[in-house]
């Protein structure tokens, strides 16, 4: 069991992103704190990475990110955990989110940018 979890009130602290790193025939991870114009979007059933600079209001070098039930008993209804983590700051802005919103995260993929 991970005593860092805390099952009762989940909530995200941080993300580490790695890259991976190829060198001839060795490769190996390497956590970096920088993803320059890219923008990653994580959620229960798809993610996707994006040129922020695509996307009006989209800022780079950060995580968007919505709830993850993963199984859990936590109430859908529940915004909890959405929000965007900026990687150089290491700080989470949270979203508040109407619930009915929330609701359709767990009857659908999630759909981060629409035209």
């Amino acid at each position: 069991m991970n005593e860092n979890y805390d099952f009762e009130n989940p909530e995200t602290k941080k993300f580490r992103v790695f890259k991976l790193s190829v060198d001839g025939p060795r490769r190996s991870w390497v956590e970096t704190k920088n993803l320059g114009d890219i923008a990653l979007f994580l959620g229960e059933n798809s993610s996707i990475s994006v040129l922020a600079s695509n996307i009006a209001g989209c800022q780079g070098n950060c995580i968007y990110f919505s709830p993850i039930r993963a199984g859990f008993s936590t109430p859908i209804y529940e915004p909890k955990d959405m929000g965007v983590y900026n990687l150089e700051s290491g700080t989470i802005t949270s979203f508040a989110i109407d619930p009915e919103i929330i609701a359709k995260f767990y009857t659908r993929s999630p759909i981060w940018v629409s035209q």
